[in-house]
């Protein structure tokens, strides 16, 4: 498909995949956008995927309410995953912050991001907060293309400590480790783990808790890094150019 299609999201396609003329609606902030952002009319044509894999030209039929009714031609599974799965688990960032690093996640392609309240953190994690990241992820899947939505989650630092299986290679950033580059991974690694800390550092306690789970402490450089650009910037060399 031409991506010169506008994308929106439409849980529905799940219903009817596989088949063409199937009939679908888009409400609230999807239909908005294509009511009264794209001024689209009967006859236009967009891309829709239902976040679970699927997608699908459709053309629109009518609208009504702020509702818009659309013809589906034949939904296909088209997937854009990264070969490699990388969860980003992070500390919470200042406010604002975390909708860059939620969004330049889903692009660079990172299977899940968990959010975790640090020793030293500032900010904390909220069903508000949580609901504002999973419209981030939509926005962010419909730019780049991707018909998976992103998982993003709350978790206790423990449970992300012991609950991370060990086949995985996890990392722990820290000043004072060794340095980290992409080589360290083998080229047969399917599955990472990174751990970004606040801005003002992981405590002793949790250093300690995350070496006795396994994960290995290392360093991004000389430089502190931001939580969203030593995570982005960890990403990035795990999953550029190895789809």
């Amino acid at each position: 498909m031409s991506r010169d299609f506008r994308r929106f999201y439409c849980p529905q396609l799940a219903d009817s995949e596989g088949t063409g003329g199937a009939r679908v609606e888009l409400t609230g902030e999807e239909a908005h956008h294509l009511l009264h952002v794209l001024r689209a009319r009967v006859g236009t044509r967009v891309q829709l995927f239902d976040g679970k894999g699927r997608q699908a030209e459709a053309v629109v039929t009518h609208s009504a309410r702020g509702c818009v009714h659309l013809e589906c031609g034949e939904i296909e599974r088209i997937s854009r995953e990264s070969g490699r799965r990388v969860v980003l688990a992070t500390a919470l960032p200042r406010a604002g912050r975390e909708r860059f690093l939620v969004e330049k996640a889903v692009e660079l392609g990172v299977a899940e991001v968990w959010f975790f309240e640090a020793e030293r953190g500032v900010a904390r994690c909220s069903s508000g907060f949580l609901k504002k990241a999973e419209r981030t992820v939509i926005e962010a899947s419909k730019q780049c293309g991707r018909n998976t939505l992103m998982p993003v989650r709350c978790r206790p630092l423990d449970e992300i400590l012991s609950g991370t299986p060990s086949t995985a290679d996890r990392w722990i950033a820290h000043p004072g480790g060794p340095f980290w580059s992409p080589d360290q991974t083998g080229a047969e690694a399917t599955e990472s783990a990174v751990l970004i800390g606040p801005e003002g550092g992981f405590t002793e306690s949790e250093i300690g808790r995350a070496r006795s789970s396994g994960w290995k402490v290392v360093s991004l450089g000389p430089r502190i890094l931001r939580i969203e650009t030593a995570a982005l910037a960890f990403a990035a060399a795990l999953l550029l150019g190895r789809d």
